[in-house]
Parts: C-alpha cells; structure tokens; sequence
C-alpha cells in the first residue's frame, strides 16, 4: 500500500471516529475535520447542539401566537381569533379567548364554536373560516363551522374567523292574533329553521329579533294583507291595505346591516273600513286614506 492511501486510510478513520464522540456526546460541541482533500485540516466546524425535544429554545417560528406563554417543553397549541367569537378544546373545555396559548400533551385534540346557552348570542355571529393547520375544513358548510381535529406532535398554529350576521328586529303593534311569515331568498345557515316560517302576535306589542347570513334578502308577508295598516322602518315604502280593498303587498328587506321592521295591524272596528269601502267610522284608529 502507497503512503498516499495510508494517509487517506487514517484521515477517513479519524472522521468516523470523530463522528461516533459526536453521536455519543448527544452534540455537544465537538469539533470535526472540515477537509481532507490536502490530507491536512486547514479549518474547524464545531456543531451546533441539538434543541429540546419540542423545540424549547426557540418557539418562534414566525407564524404568531405567544410562544413565552408556552414553557413546559410540550407541544403548544396557538389559536387565533378574528371576530366576535370563541372557540374550546373539546377534551379540556379550554376556551380561546381569553387562553389562546395552550400547552398539552402529545395526542389528538378537537377545536370546535363554544357551546352558548344564549340563543342570540349563538345566532349573531358565524364561524366561517378556518386556517393555519385547520385551513382545510369548509366552515360555510357544516353546522357551527364544523370541528378541527389536530395532531399534537409540535407546536401547531390554528386561526378562527368569525362573521357577525346582521339582526333583523321586528315590531307588531294593533290588532293581536295577526301574523306574517318570513321566506328568506337566499342560501342560510345549516340549521337556522328559527330565520324563516310565520310568526303570529298575540297579545300586542310583539318585538322579534332573527340573525341571517350577510347580504341575506328576507321577504316579509303580512297575514292576512287585507287588514295591515302599516309598514315602518326599512319597509315604509311599501304599500299598506287601502280603502279600495287592496291588500298590502309583501316587503322585502337586503340585510347588509342591523334593520327595523315594523307592522300595525288596523283595528277591528275598522275592519269594515275595508270591506265596504266606506267612510271611517267614529273613533276608528284606522285612517285607509293616510
């Protein structure tokens, strides 16, 4: 054998070697040849130490939440949400906000809306997007936005995005035992039976307040049109029953905000202001002409 392979022989030995102390070290700085192609070092490379199981040196990977919040070495669940909104750890009923920086162990979690026992309060915003390690649930499709399943084998990053839905209120006044119905124009919400279908006032007043989806448009039917008196609100302008017989026509309301609604019913004494088309009677509290 050549002293040039000798030498190879010995460089190439000294680089397993070296490599075997660094393994067993667990990296702890040691230095390693950087060439052997001149069969002399000319430079040291000392290698960097590994990091804590789950990334406990540096827990900032860009992607936000609050990683000092999360100390233990165990994999931390951040969550962020936009909009009026919350959300919960299924298995330990940890609600987001306020604790939207969780550490837990490693396994499987599910992220879902929080539970509400206030309608309205369930009703007046939607979960409609899910992001970060949840991006791919449809929320517009499922019930509540659906629920995200997430594997905790590291930090993971989830984003919420809730939509407040505009309330439509309305006001009945007059006579009690009227009704309307409401027949939303456009695709709602899985479940939300409580937007649609007849409402009927007895006794008066009667306030109603129902969330659609924004950009909703609701169509607003009196029952029976023969004796409504008047719209208001959002619907002043359009037509009341009249003197000639003529029933009032149905509103229809674009909920791209909060709106009013309001429908008097005539008295019913007056009822037969209507019918016979005469002149209104004595203390009627019903004008057909105003």
């Amino acid at each position: 054998m050549s002293r040039q392979a000798a030498a190879w022989g010995s460089l190439i030995a000294m680089a397993v070697v070296a490599g075997t102390i660094a393994l067993l070290s667990g990296g702890r700085g040691t230095t390693l040849p950087n060439s052997l192609l001149e069969g002399t070092p000319t430079a040291e490379v000392t290698a960097s130490p590994t990091p804590a199981a789950f990334g406990a040196v540096n827990r900032d990977d860009g992607r936000g939440g609050n990683p000092s919040a999360c100390t233990t070495g165990a994999p931390c669940l951040h969550i962020t949400v936009e909009g009026n909104g919350s959300v919960q750890v299924v298995s330990s009923e940890i609600v987001c906000p306020p604790a939207c920086d969780i550490e837990l162990g490693l396994g499987v979690v599910d992220i879902q809306r929080t539970n509400s026992l206030d309608p309205e309060q369930e009703e007046s915003a939607r979960l409609v997007e899910w992001g970060g390690d949840c991006a791919l649930i449809a929320a517009r499709t499922l019930p509540r936005g659906g629920v995200c399943e997430v594997m905790l084998d590291q930090d993971r990053h989830v984003r919420v995005r809730f939509e407040d839905r505009p309330r439509l209120a309305i006001t009945v006044t007059g006579v009690p035992g009227r009704s309307f119905e409401l027949t939303p124009q456009t695709e709602q919400m899985a479940g939300n039976s409580s937007a649609y279908g007849r409402r009927t006032c007895a006794p008066t007043p009667c306030t109603y307040s129902y969330f659609y989806d924004l950009n909703t448009e609701v169509l607003i039917t009196p029952n029976p049109p023969a004796f409504m008196h008047r719209w208001g609100g959002e619907c002043a302008d359009t037509a009341a029953a009249d003197r000639a017989g003529n029933p009032a026509a149905p509103c229809s309301v674009l909920l791209n905000e909060d709106t009013q609604v309001s429908l008097l019913w005539s008295d019913v004494r007056c009822e037969s202001v209507i019918r016979q088309n005469v002149a209104p009677v004595t203390n009627c509290t019903f004008d057909p002409d105003e």
